[in-house]
Formats: structure tokens, C-alpha cells, sequence
């Protein structure tokens, strides 16, 4: 028991390093002894701070049973680590509606959190306020930055937002300016205000300093692949995570792991990247491949795809789906994409072949013949596969273009612009041969005169 408790716990932790942990679903979490052990392990090592806390509550609300109530219990003690207490009494109310009395308030730890964040608050605006008095820029610029931080680990956002803006008037050099935009992001993703996300990683991203920071540059495209990914612009959110950089490990703290980077990047490319993208973006580039080394499992599901094995590619996809949809920010879009990856590899199947039996394409993508009757008619009617389906004979025909007509279209329509561009040229040369041409006027002459530089 012990040692599949063990294995359980790596599962969790990779999502899927092995074939059993791609097995894993909710009926795992479920049944599992050491759901608070999971639990930890998965995110222990990703995360900290707030986003560790928001992470463990997202999976108490999607797990049931006894992993939940275990799962919540996490998430306290997760919340009591640090000094939000609005979010800790959030979570007790959640737990109780549930019906586990069990978990009540700390009213004791409640009030004396609350108490020193009073105080600590009072400390850091009188400093503030010194060094406003003194006009010490970058003391001021420090005080802004640790009211940022303050409020950020309180849960409030907005005020932390508000704190890291007003570090821009205090920045001396280009790094100021780069830890002004990337607190501005962090607070701005927070209260799940893209665009302004999108604009602060624009702002920060023009600083020339950026060159000599790759930790930053990666924070960057994980903000703004992550902001892409909430607008629903799937193709603009993975080319930001396929440009991510590995040593975003380093903060953990981030919004996003590299573990993230190469989900959500590698699901978005496979939904919306055409071909040669793909192998530019995701096969041939080194730095994301180092990124999907957290992740081996995408990994193969990504080369399988580009490699044209549809069928194993999917069937990963489907094994980890449950895994997934634990994800706070993926759940969401998950449908979608898993919509539009089906999609791509069903184009990407059927375009070698002029005659293919429905009966083949069914057993690749493991479907019966009427499901993936409808599922190319569908894509035959909005223009994305050029074919007929013949229904009687359960046969797929290609519609191939002649080849030879558009080649001879083409050469008429070159010869037709060419013969334009010459009698053009012809009517050009005989105007000036004829001295027939349109001169500026005397007063248009003058005024140039008059508004020129001496």
C-alpha cells in the first residue's frame, strides 16, 4: 500500500511521467488514502505564497468526497502560512457549507494577523512618508515596492496594483522600471485584468534592459501567455509560452511554473499553429524543449501529433484531460482546445490521401463510422477539408485542383500585369519626350520659398 501511495504522489507531482500517472483521473483522486500528501507534492514544488494558496483551493472545489474535505484542510493550513486572512475566511465558509463544521474560524490567529498587518502597514507608510519628506527617489521608489508587496501577500490586489504603479515616477535606472512593470503584471493577472497585464509586459519589454535579465524575459512571456490564453487568443498565448525561458523555475512564487509553460503552450500550438509553425515554435526550439522536459508526457504527445500519429497523441490527451481540468486557468478553455486539436489532426490526416475509407479514419481517431461522418462533414461545409463524402460506399474523395489550369491562369495573369506595366511605362516616357507635364505654380513656388529653412 505504501509503495502505491508513493507512485501515486509522483503521478500527481509530473502530470504523467509515467504511463500509470497518464491513468490518473478523478475517480484516483477519489479513492486515494493520502489526497492531502498528493495534493502537496503536486503543488509544493511549483508554487508558493499566494499562488500556491489559490492553486490548492481550485482543486478542493473540483475534487469530492473525502479528498475534498482533505483538500480544503490543505488549503488552511496553506492560507495560515501566510497574512491573508480574508482568503483563510473564505475558505472556512466554503468548508462549511459543505457541512464540515469541523473546520471554524481562528478567530485568535484572525485577530492578531490583522493586527500586525496593522501595524506593519503603519511602519511602512510612515518610512514612506520619511523618505517623501527627505525626496530620497529610491527610497521612495523602495517604500512603494514593499506597500506593493504588502497588500499583494494580504490579498489586495488593487492596493498593490496602485503601490507598484507609483514606483515608475522613483525609477533611476532600467532594472527599476523592469521590477515596476512585472509587479504591476503580477497584481494585474491577479485580479484577472488582462489587458492590463498585456500592457505592463508592452512597457516592460521596451526597456533595453531586458536583454541582461532572462528571468524577467520569461516572467514576461509566461504574464503575458497566461493574459492571451484568459482573452481566448489561443495562437498569441502560445507563441508568448513557447518563448519562455527554463529558468523561470527560479520564482516560484510566479503565477506560472514551467510546468504550465509547456501545458498550456503545447495545447494552444497543437489547437491553433499551422505546420511549418509548430516545427519552428515547438520541435526545432531548443529553449522549449528544455520547457517540456517537466512535462514529458506533452512532450510525446506534441512530437506524436507533429509526427502524424494522431491516434496516440489523442489518446494521451484524453488520459490526461482529468488531470487537467484541475488546472485554474486551463479548465476553462480546456474544451475548446481539445475541440480544435481533434480538428487539426483530422485535417492534417486526411490531406495526403484522394481516397481514404471512413472506416480507416474511425479506427485512428477511435470513433465509429457515423461519428466521424459528421465530424468531416462538418469540417468539409466550413471549407477546411476539400472533399465529398460518398455515404453509400462509407468513402472519403479528395477534391484535387487542376493543377495545369491554374498554372496557365496564373501565366495570363502575370503576362496581363506585365503588358500593363509596360504600356504604363510607354505612356510615362512619351510624356516627357513631348514635354507634357504638370509643373508646380508660381505661388506654390514661392510658398515653398517662404516656409523653407534659411
Amino acid at each position: 500500500m505504501a509503495m502505491e501511495d508513493d507512485a501515486l504522489d509522483v503521478e500527481v507531482r509530473t502530470l504523467g511521467r509515467s504511463k500509470e500517472a497518464t491513468e490518473a483521473s478523478f475517480d484516483v483522486l477519489e479513492g486515494a488514502d493520502d489526497a492531502r500528501t498528493c495534493v502537496r507534492q503536486a503543488l509544493a514544488s511549483r508554487y508558493a505564497g499566494a499562488a500556491k494558496v489559490e492553486r490548492i483551493a481550485h482543486v478542493a472545489h473540483l475534487v469530492r468526497g473525502r479528498n475534498q474535505q482533505e483538500a480544503f484542510r490543505l488549503a488552511l493550513e496553506e492560507a495560515r502560512a501566510g497574512t491573508n486572512t480574508t482568503s483563510y475566511v473564505d475558505l472556512v465558509g466554503q468548508a462549511n457549507e459543505r457541512g464540515w463544521k469541523e473546520f471554524q474560524v481562528d478567530s485568535e490567529w484572525v485577530e492578531a494577523t490583522d493586527r500586525k498587518a496593522q501595524q506593519k502597514q503603519e511602519k511602512l507608510e510612515r518610512e514612506l512618508a520619511g523618505y517623501k519628506t527627505n525626496l530620497i527617489k529610491e527610497s521612495i521608489r523602495m517604500g512603494h515596492t514593499d506597500l506593493g508587496e504588502f497588500f499583494y501577500e494580504r490579498g489586495d490586489y488593487m492596493d498593490a496594483f496602485r503601490s507598484y504603479v507609483r514606483t515608475r515616477d522613483y525609477c533611476t535606472t532600467g532594472k527599476h522600471v523592469l521590477w515596476t512593470c512585472l509587479g504591476a503584471t503580477k497584481a494585474a493577472l491577479a485580479m484577472g485584468n488582462a489587458q492590463h497585464a498585456i500592457s505592463y509586459v508592452q512597457k516592460g519589454e521596451a526597456v533595453p534592459d531586458l536583454a541582461n535579465e532572462p528571468v524577467v524575459q520569461a516572467k514576461f512571456n509566461a504574464a503575458a501567455g497566461l493574459a492571451q490564453l484568459m482573452l481566448r487568443e489561443y495562437g498569441m498565448a502560445a507563441r508568448r509560452f513557447c518563448a519562455v525561458h527554463p529558468d523561470l523555475a527560479q520564482d516560484p512564487s510566479w503565477l506560472v511554473s514551467p510546468q504550465d509553460a509547456a501545458v498550456y503552450g503545447a495545447l494552444c500550438a497543437l489547437a491553433f499553429f499551422g505546420r511549418e509553425e509548430m516545427r519552428k515554435r515547438c520541435i526545432e526550439n531548443v529553449q522549449f524543449a528544455q520547457v517540456l522536459e517537466h512535462v514529458p508526457e506533452i512532450r510525446e504527445m506534441l512530437h506524436g501529433m507533429f509526427c502524424n500519429q494522431h491516434a496516440q497523441g489523442l489518446e494521451i490527451l484524453d488520459r490526461l484531460m482529468p488531470m487537467l481540468k484541475l488546472d485554474k486557468y486551463l479548465e476553462e478553455h480546456l474544451d475548446t482546445l481539445q475541440r480544435e486539436i481533434r480538428r487539426c489532426a483530422l485535417v492534417s490526416y486526411t490531406l495526403p490521401f484522394s481516397t481514404l475509407r471512413l472506416a480507416s479514419v474511425a479506427k485512428a481517431f477511435r470513433t465509429d463510422i457515423a461519428g466521424i461522418e459528421a465530424e468531416l462533414a462538418g469540417l468539409i461545409g466550413d471549407g477546411q477539408v476539400l472533399a465529398r463524402i460518398d455515404s453509400a460506399h462509407k468513402i472519403l474523395y479528395a477534391r484535387r485542383s487542376d493543377r495545369r489550369r491554374l498554372v496557365f491562369a496564373q501565366a495570363l495573369a502575370n503576362g496581363r500585369a506585365q503588358l500593363e506595366e509596360c504600356e504604363s511605362a510607354l505612356l510615362r516616357s512619351s510624356l516627357q519626350r513631348h514635354d507634357v507635364c504638370v509643373r508646380p505654380s508660381l505661388s506654390h513656388l514661392q510658398d515653398s520659398q517662404h516656409f523653407s529653412c534659411p
